[in-house]
Parts: C-alpha cells; sequence; structure tokens
C-alpha cells in the first residue's frame, strides 16, 4: 500500500517576495494555484505550515478536498499551521494538548496496511525572533515535547528552521529517527529562498525500510506571472512515498 505525504511551508499563501512576518489575507491568485499543484500531487496526508487563520485553511480544505484542521501557533501567532487527510483522524495537536509550543504541532492518525501510522505536521521557532543560541534550544525542546506526549509519531514533517547536521538532528537520531532524504541518496542542499535543507521528512527507524521514494519540487514549478510576484512561496514542497505492507 503507497501512502504519500507533502509538507509545504506556504509563506501565508503571499507569494514571493514577502518580508512581513504579519501576514494579511492570502493572496487568492497564489492560494489557487498552490492548491492546484496539491491536486496534482494527490497527497494521502498534506501538512502545511504558516496558514495563517482558520478561515484560509477552510478555502483550502474546500479546494484540496481533503478534511483537514487548522492548529493555531502559541506563542508566535502568526505561524500557525493546517494538516489535511483521505483517510484518517487527528490524534492530538498542540493547542488541544495545551502543550505551549513556541509555534505549533499536529499529529495525524492514518490507517496504512498492517500499520496505524501518527504523521506529525511540525514548524520549529527560528532565529527571526529569538537569538540562534536560544533558538537551537527551542527546537528541541519542540521536538521532545511532540514524542514524549501520546501518540508517538512514526513520521516528522515540516519547516524545521535548522540545516542537517544541528541540534534537532541529533536528538532526532537519538530517539530513533532517520532523515528520508539520505535512505533515496537526495543531493538537495536547500528547501527555502537562502536557507539551507531546513524542511525535512523524518521517519521512525522501523519506517525506514518503506521509504519508496523522496523528491523536493523544483523552483521552476513554483514560479508564476502574478503581478508583484515571482515564485508561489519561499519555499519548497517536499514529497515522501512509503510502501506499506498489507498483510
Amino acid at each position: 500500500m503507497r501512502i504519500t505525504i507533502l509538507c509545504h511551508n506556504v509563506l501565508w499563501f503571499q507569494g514571493m517576495p514577502y518580508t512581513s512576518d504579519q501576514p494579511s489575507a492570502p493572496t487568492e491568485p497564489v492560494l489557487n494555484r498552490l492548491c492546484a499543484l496539491y491536486r496534482e500531487l494527490a497527497p494521502d496526508v498534506l501538512c502545511l505550515q504558516e496558514v495563517q487563520d482558520d478561515a484560509t485553511h477552510r478555502k483550502v480544505a474546500a479546494s484540496v478536498g481533503m478534511a483537514g484542521v487548522f492548529c493555531p501557533a502559541h506563542r508566535q501567532p502568526q505561524y500557525s499551521g493546517a494538516v489535511y487527510w483521505r483517510h484518517g483522524n487527528l490524534a492530538a495537536d498542540s493547542a488541544s494538548a495545551n502543550a505551549r509550543p513556541w509555534r505549533m504541532w499536529q499529529k495525524v492518525l492514518v490507517r496504512a496496511g498492517i500499520h496505524d501510522l501518527v504523521i506529525c505536521n511540525i514548524h520549529l521557532p527560528s532565529s527571526r525572533q529569538l537569538d540562534e543560541e536560544t533558538a537551537a534550544r527551542a527546537r528541541v525542546t519542540d521536538l521532545e515535547q511532540i514524542l514524549t506526549l501520546s501518540p508517538k509519531p512514526d513520521i516528522i514533517a515540516g519547516d524545521f528552521n535548522e540545516g542537517p547536521g544541528g541540534p534537532s538532528t541529533a536528538f532526532l537520531m537519538q530517539h530513533g529517527y532517520v532523515d528520508s532524504a539520505p535512505l533515496v541518496q537526495s543531493k538537495v542542499s536547500s528547501t527555502g529562498e537562502g536557507k539551507p535543507r531546513s524542511d525535512q521528512i523524518w521517519v521512525s527507524d522501523a519506517l525506514q525500510h518503506c521509504v519508496a521514494g523522496f523528491s523536493v519540487m523544483p523552483w521552476d514549478k513554483l514560479k508564476c506571472a502574478i503581478p508583484g510576484k515571482t515564485h508561489l512561496s519561499d519555499h519548497l514542497p517536499l514529497r515522501l512515498d512509503l510502501e506499506i505492507p498489507e498483510a
């Protein structure tokens, strides 16, 4: 059984360039174009970061034809998110758990072959509002939180705001997770404008043999002719394909 997970930081559906961290309503042509890309890729689970409000989330859910839930961010409310699925249900999120992360996380339970998979959508804090040392500690604290609070995720996807080799990488490796990109020898070095490979999808050690594909959408696919914009986002979507045994 194949399960496809798509992960993307949507830059509040503003399109690039966009420099503020206080988003207004989405730019409708940007939202419509991104949703068309998501429909084309047809993921089973869609993890989005930087969804500014529930009204925007509902527009996305209607456009992609998937069930979903919006999760307001806690300490930095502009960095909210949303997760969508075709067959599953919300298992937990940082808002209902009163978990107090810097931004947000959500866990979806998906039935996949002989397994129930818990997929976590996460957005970790950056040094945009915090100094780098504080931000690095906060990222590990938020990851520790999602592993401690039940259910424990099998897959963690999102914007980590940290390239491979940092404290978050070390923490996840110590707790039995594997970065999915190297499993398929992906050579991508950056997933965002001026950023290292900070968007990542990690799988539990037990699932690494199920990874059938990992890809990053090229920048050309995000180019647009919308007035004042060059690209649909400053981050590239990630796709993970899993082949799960059915018996």
